[in-house]
This record gives structure tokens, sequence and C-alpha cells, in this order.
């Protein structure tokens, strides 16, 4: 892989040096709560491109790991497999009138009250390129996870879609409606 096109990619994947443990691995905490799920997608984008299996293997495993804490129970609270964004300030969530804590007339709710299904969907493109990668570096083990979490995440998304403009409160279990625009 050329240097400069991979260096987003091996700079994010470094900084897991600087890591939590979550379950028996550890993960990329730090940047996680930092940058949108679109880390493995950027990856086998640059795989294709230069189909350098030895890079793609060497990223792998953080990458992995990196997605797998989405579904942590410090990232889905009610670990039902549709994790939460942390803050508004993550997907530019902090102007829709839900999650602005200071805009008059906005609800102000924690995005980590509300199952997102922008996050399902991005989740669930990076858990498809995990799966690509996984293949060609054959980590068998980890497809099945992945396709698990691929299809419940499908079938969230597809549920949801026919409530446009609207969240699920966790912690009310209730619909809150958000005016377009």
């Amino acid at each position: 892989v050329h240097v400069d096109q991979a260096a987003v990619v091996d700079e994010a994947v470094a900084i897991s040096r600087h890591h939590d443990a979550v379950g028996a691995g550890a993960v990329l905490l730090v940047l996680r709560d930092k940058i949108l799920p679109l880390l493995a997608t950027l990856a086998l984008r640059l795989y294709e491109q230069f189909e350098d299996p030895a890079w793609l293997e060497k990223i792998y495993p953080r990458l992995f790991s990196f997605v797998r804490c989405w579904f942590s129970p410090q990232h889905d609270g009610d670990q039902d497999g549709y994790p939460e964004w942390d803050h508004p300030y993550q997907i530019g969530l902090d102007a829709i009138p839900l999650f602005h804590p200071w805009q008059p007339g906005a609800q102000g709710v924690d995005p980590r009250a509300v199952e997102s299904p922008s996050l399902a969907a991005f989740l669930y493109r990076e858990c498809r390129s995990l799966a690509q990668m996984a293949a060609v570096v054959g980590k068998n083990d980890d497809l099945t996870w992945l396709g698990n979490i691929c299809e419940h995440l499908r079938a969230q998304v597809e549920l949801n879609g026919i409530l446009t403009h609207v969240h699920m409160l966790i912690a009310t279990q209730k619909f809150i409606r958000v005016p377009p625009g």
C-alpha cells in the first residue's frame, strides 16, 4: 500500500496503543469516541486498490477490535446489538433539535439514550467490510460474528426505516417526532 494513502488508517490503528481493555481484547476506545465507524471501509478500499495482504493482515485485528468496541456494554447500553452514539459531535447531531442542549425549543436528549438508524447503517457497512477482509486474511472465526451482526443491524435499519425522523428513546420506550429540516 502506498504510504501516503494508507497513512490515515495506519495512524488510526496505531492509536490503539492507548487503549482500554474490553472483554478479551484491546480496543480503539480513544479513537472510537472521536470518529465515525468508517476505518474498515476505508482500509478495504485501499486494499482493493493496492492489494497488499501483509498490510491488511497487520491492521485487521485492531480494526476488528475497533468495531467490536461499539457492541460493548459501554457503547451499547442495553446490549441489544444496536449501539448508541456517545456524543452529538460524533456525527454532527448537535444541530438537530432532538439533541441540541442550548437551542430554544430543543429537547437536548442525550444521544446515549437513542438508537439511531444512521449508526446502525455505518456499523453494517463496517461489518461487511471487515467480513471481506476476514476472508482475505483467513479469520474464518470472525465471519460468523460479523455475519450475525450484519443481519441484525440490517433488520433493525429496515424496521426503523419506516420511522422517518423518529428515534426510539431507550430509557422511556417512547417515540419522539423530530421535525424535518
